[in-house]
């Protein structure tokens, strides 16, 4: 079986269809949340409990999957 290489955007996209929880690590914090917006810069729109904000995507360093 090939493995196959995944597009980051595509990651997002599959994250926010099945509702997934991420952990968002930033320079200096790490976010728990779920991804419910994503445009074509990676600019992260989150829900993190009862706020809702705008990461941008050039902050981020990495996504991690909640499993």
């Amino acid at each position: 079986m090939e493995k196959r290489l995944v597009p980051p955007l595509e990651m997002i996209v599959k994250f926010i269809n099945d509702k997934k929880d991420v952990d968002v690590v930033l320079k200096k914090s790490e976010l728990r949340c779920r991804i419910i917006g994503v445009d074509e810069y990676m600019n992260l729109v989150v829900d993190h409990g009862l706020n809702r904000m705008l990461i941008k995507g050039s902050a981020i360093y990495m996504i991690k999957e909640i499993v």
